[in-house]
């Protein structure tokens, strides 16, 4: 995947990365990941979902059926790393800079990746590309909004939420990997 971004000062969080985290996976792809920045580790290699994140959500997309490498395309709202507070935890991306990237890239990727479905990873995810808080829409399809309108959309937690609180593991980590499958991979009609 080339990155059109690599040159990009476009918004102030330029200024905090290491490399362009922009995305990595096949085009076109059956299922797209969008989460809402690159963290630490992203920012050290270059590419999304490869830290702790991401191995869980790899894994649990591989249990479904989904063949990461050949059919899921995989990026962020924003593709450089918002840095930490004083207290050490990631910063979010301020509205100024999710627009600014998702009108900049992400719409591109998209349409380049022609996804069956966006996976919206994280409250920011859901908010900006179908409209909903995470807490009332995660693990069940809406339509898309702004860089995914068109798009079917399922927002899933984090899988940093999930490694914080296991209590969400099976109310709704499971939940929302069987709703995935369920979209991408329907049963066959009964007859």
């Amino acid at each position: 995947d080339t990155n059109p971004a690599a040159n990009c000062y476009q918004c102030g969080l330029s200024a905090r990365r290491n490399k362009v985290v922009y995305g990595d996976g096949p085009n076109p792809a059956l299922g797209a990941i969008v989460g809402e920045a690159p963290g630490q580790s992203e920012n050290l290699y270059g590419r999304p979902f490869v830290g702790a994140s991401g191995k869980l959500l790899r894994e649990g997309l591989s249990s479904i059926g989904l063949d990461i490498p050949t059919e899921v395309y995989i990026t962020n709202l924003v593709k450089c790393w918002p840095g930490h507070d004083a207290k050490g935890k990631q910063l979010a991306p301020n509205a100024e800079e999710i627009r600014t990237c998702t009108s900049l890239y992400l719409k591109g990727q998209l349409n380049a990746a022609t996804p069956t479905l966006i996976l919206a990873i994280g409250a920011l995810a859901a908010k900006w590309l179908c409209g909903k808080a995470l807490a009332s829409s995660a693990n069940q399809p809406w339509p898309g909004i702004g860089p995914a309108e068109g798009y079917a959309v399922i927002p899933l937690y984090h899988p940093a939420a999930v490694l914080r609180n296991r209590k969400k593991w099976g109310l709704t980590w499971e939940k929302g990997l069987k709703a995935v499958g369920r979209y991408l991979f329907p049963p066959p009609p009964s007859e």
